[in-house]
């Protein structure tokens, strides 16, 4: 009997231990699977503050950001995307490869050195003396003075249309990287590209609603001021000095 016990108490201890070890598994390590015995790979990637999950199985992509459901994409499979034109796209924080133009937006996904692509499209607003900064300065003696200011700006919003294509190429097309290095390509009408490499000089801000991002400001080729803004929820926003924004949720 107390043999048995014995068995009882470090079964149950195994199973607790079994049971933290999978959970250690799914929300703090990278697991991958050979994509040619389960066609299947999950992937675990961390923004600044947020977690994001990605699994792939059989063509189609599940997703999710943090605590929220899961949701899934069918994607197409870019057979003729060649490794050149591989390299002029970039991940962002989310293990996504992005490309924008002024007429389509791409989420572009590797895996098992295959490329696929989801298309959307979006909708453009205009938005008339908006609130879009406030700007904490913490002075000695522990005394914190704001700034803000009010722009009128365009907003690009996303949304899908359920058509999937091969992605092309346009003008006003901003490509940008910071998981790694905060490599910046902009591409303009009249086909110049500017290539702006390992950005430096962050600054740290919080919006009214006490969202952290960090913000910092280039130059293009035409002297016009770009500012990006990179928000710990994983948003990211192109802002340029006449008020044309494009934002990325």
């Amino acid at each position: 009997m107390k043999k048995l016990f014995f068995l009882l108490l470090f079964f149950q201890q195994f199973l607790m231990l079994y049971a933290q070890d999978n959970i250690g598994i799914v929300t703090h390590e990278f697991r991958e699977y050979d994509w040619h015995e389960s066609k299947e790979r999950f992937v675990l990637t961390k923004s600044k503050s947020i977690p994001s999950y990605f699994y792939f199985v059989d063509g189609t992509l599940y997703f999710k950001k943090g605590n929220n459901d899961w949701r899934q994409n069918e994607l197409e499979l870019l057979e003729k995307e060649t490794r050149q034109s591989k390299q002029t796209c970039f991940m962002d924080n989310f293990g996504q490869f992005i490309r924008i133009s002024k007429t389509k937006i791409s989420f572009m996904f590797e895996f098992d050195g295959q490329v696929y692509a989801k298309k959307v499209d979006y909708y453009i607003s205009r938005r008339d003396d908006e609130l879009v900064q406030e700007k904490f300065e913490e002075r000695m003696a522990g005394v914190t003075e704001s700034t803000q200011f009010k722009r009128s700006f365009t907003q690009f919003s996303l949304y899908e249309n359920g058509q999937w294509g091969k992605w092309q190429e346009g003008n006003n097309t901003i490509v940008f990287n910071y998981k790694n290095t905060s490599d910046i390509f902009v591409y303009f009408n009249n086909g110049k590209k500017e290539f702006l490499q390992n950005m430096s000089g962050f600054e740290k801000a919080k919006t009214k609603d006490g969202n952290s991002y960090q913000i910092a400001t280039v130059l293009d080729d035409n002297g016009n001021e770009l500012q990006i803004q990179l928000f710990d929820s994983g948003d990211v926003k192109f802002m340029y000095s006449n008020g044309f924004m494009i934002q990325l949720h």
